[in-house]
């Protein structure tokens, strides 16, 4: 938080805090993701998160290319490939899985993160973020979180941008 936030954006951005801290306490579900790195073209994946394992399995919807985690066994598979997990990996999860698991979102102003959380707006179902760059605060971003589900559900910058449509509980 900046000297810009308010006592009203203090509360939101708690309260959007205290959700995003709770992911471990959600339900598996599945969803439909909707994604894109840099300037490429958005891609579709399918998503089933477990939470509470600590695991998730995405396919790639047009390639078909399956990455995956069991928390349990530390079984990581990246591209279809049994790949050896270190826990010395800071991120290693693809950009659709990182809303399911909301500490692996560079947005919480860490020495490696690339975006702080600077303001927060509220609905009856969402808070919607703002996202300040670390280095340049004219480049924002947003994040969206369901209040209803309890997830992170969206986030748009100019580099990265994801979204889940179609989530089902599993």
């Amino acid at each position: 938080m900046n000297q810009r936030t308010s006592t009203n954006e203090v509360g939101v951005i708690v309260d959007a805090i205290s959700i995003l801290m709770s992911w471990r306490t959600r339900p598996n579900f599945t969803a439909r993701a909707i994604h894109r790195n840099g300037f490429e073209a958005e891609r579709e994946s399918t998503l089933d998160a477990r939470p509470r394992k600590l695991s998730y399995s995405l396919v790639d919807s047009s390639s078909g290319r399956l990455d995956e985690f069991d928390g349990e066994s530390r079984r990581l598979v990246v591209g279809g490939e049994l790949t050896e997990y270190s826990v010395d990996f800071l991120t290693f999860e693809p950009l659709p899985v990182r809303l399911a698991f909301p500490l692996a979102l560079s947005i919480w102003g860490r020495k490696n993160d690339a975006y702080t959380i600077v303001d927060g707006i509220r609905d009856d179902e969402f808070i919607v973020l703002t996202l300040e760059h670390s280095a340049d605060a004219a480049v924002q971003g947003t994040l969206t979180i369901d209040t209803v589900r309890g997830l992170a559900v969206r986030l748009d910058t100019p580099t990265e941008a994801c979204r889940y449509e179609d989530i089902e509980p599993n």
